[in-house]
């Protein structure tokens, strides 16, 4: 009983830390949310244009989120940011707890289901931001670890249910890569039982196929609900390949459907020596764990690896594994979310005045023409919105925050000294554009497009300079 008792306190604590370790700073996108917040509670309407200029041309409006931008304004009359910051340890202390539930409906080891729980932690927690998903992400949760807490085991029945509730959830970008990662850790609990498992790794290869040719921008929901907005997208492609190519680069799940599919085949090579086949399923597990420490830098992923191996087969008691456990998480955790919790905690100041946001920002932004293809997403808007309006605000840790902040720096100077040499407009242009080529780590088709627009700001600038 004691054992237990330790145990518990353990794991708790655990979840508790690690939670609070989870802590990121308020971006400047979450503040437009917060606006169009207080828009629709003070008018009781949708927003002008204005509000929605750092999303694609062809989304005018997001009205899905409307319910979760309402939220974010009223938590953020009631108590300012740090009620807000409250919401990502409170997701991701849901996320564990659900995943524990989740693991111990399976009847494994107190260990194994902390392991489990542990590792959907480690693919996951990346995706939790300070945006309007993290609403249907605490809910989402919330019911999960309630629907498992009384479950004694998950039938076939209970998994289409828990899917399907995922992926007509309304904000599809969390919930695509919360159901793989869950599926992912009933896999791994079915292996660890000695039970066949090859129908819920087609399951989660069917699901996580269909998810990858769905562009981050739009829900599945959002394809039923307007064909026009779907059509008009696909038809700017010239071909439903070249959709099909480009929505797969831009998809974060695709690894999901090269581990699964190796996965699958190599099971069904029975000539390989049993020895080996019976370790296999435990390595190829492990594959999206060193897909997202390599892609992301984040070794907090690569410590899954190791104990992915070797805690799921030890020899050791329950306790030891325990203690084991939350030695090696709390050290990784704290190097790795220490300094930006930190940091994000102690250092309110540097958030902008969400009542002056968008509307100066846009202004300034239409005064000297700087719109257009260059700022296609919010990342770029709002990094331009947050250096012009607020120029000290350094506080970026993203290579690509660092790098849009240096161009809205530089234009300000151009255009405070009239912004008429020509000669310097295009020592500008060209710096950014060696920037985008050699310097940061954009995926295929973000090089691609960034090397288009700044050849293109270049040949004009020299067409026009040159009287060509």
């Amino acid at each position: 009983m004691e054992i237990q008792s330790t145990s518990r306190i353990l794991r708790i604590a655990l979840f508790v830390l690690l939670s609070f370790l989870s802590f990121k700073p308020i971006r400047d996108d979450t503040l437009l949310h917060i606006k169009i917040g207080e828009y629709l509670v003070q008018h009781l309407q949708a927003p002008p244009p204005q509000y929605y200029t750092y999303l694609k041309p062809d989304i005018p409006w997001e009205p899905h989120l409307w319910g979760s931008q309402i939220l974010f304004y009223l938590l953020y009359k009631l108590g300012g940011f740090p009620l807000l910051r409250l919401l990502l340890p409170l997701a991701t202390f849901l996320l564990l707890c659900s995943t524990y539930y989740f693991a111990k409906s399976l009847k494994l080891p107190e260990t194994q289901q902390i392991l489990i729980s542990l590792c959907v932690f480690l693919l996951y927690v990346d995706r939790l931001r300070y945006r309007p998903h993290i609403f249907s992400a605490i809910l989402l949760y919330f019911l999960l670890g309630y629907f498992l807490f009384y479950a004694n085991q998950l039938r076939r029945r209970q998994i289409a249910l828990l899917s399907t509730m995922t992926i007509l959830w309304i904000n599809l970008h969390s919930a695509a890569v919360f159901f793989p990662a869950l599926l992912w850790a009933y896999t791994f609990g079915r292996y660890l039982q000695g039970k066949n498992y090859t129908t819920y790794l087609l399951l989660s290869l069917c699901l996580t196929l269909c998810l990858c040719i769905t562009p981050r921008p739009f829900s599945i929901l959002v394809y039923i609900l307007r064909p026009k907005t779907t059509l008009a997208y696909i038809g700017e492609y010239k071909s439903l390949w070249e959709y099909a190519i480009d929505a797969w680069n831009q998809s974060p799940d695709r690894l999901w459907v090269i581990a699964l599919a190796i996965m699958i085949c190599l099971l069904y090579l029975w000539k390989l020596p049993q020895n080996f086949k019976t370790h296999l399923p435990l390595y190829l597990l492990s594959l999206p764990l060193l897909y997202l420490s390599l892609r992301y830098g984040r070794f907090l992923y690569l410590l899954g690896i190791p104990l992915t191996i070797t805690l799921a087969k030890s020899s050791l008691s329950s306790q030891k594994s325990t203690y084991f456990l939350v030695a090696l998480l709390l050290l990784a955790a704290i190097q790795l979310k220490g300094p930006d919790a930190y940091f994000a905690w102690k250092h309110p100041s540097q958030h902008i005045d969400p009542h002056l946001y968008p509307i100066q920002a846009v202004q300034f932004i239409k005064k000297y023409q700087l719109q257009g293809r260059v700022f296609t997403d919010n990342l770029q808007w709002s990094s331009f919105a947050i250096f012009y309006l607020h120029p000290q605000c350094k506080f970026f840790t993203d290579t690509r925050f660092i790098y849009c902040g240096l161009r809205p720096i530089l234009e300000t100077q151009e255009i405070a000294q009239g912004g008429e040499n020509q000669h310097q407009l295009f020592r500008l242009y060209h710096i950014q554009y060696l920037l985008v080529s050699h310097q940061f780590r954009f995926a295929p088709h973000e090089h691609k497009h960034w090397t288009l627009i700044y050849q293109d700001k270049l040949s004009r600038i020299f067409r026009r300079r040159f009287s060509l």
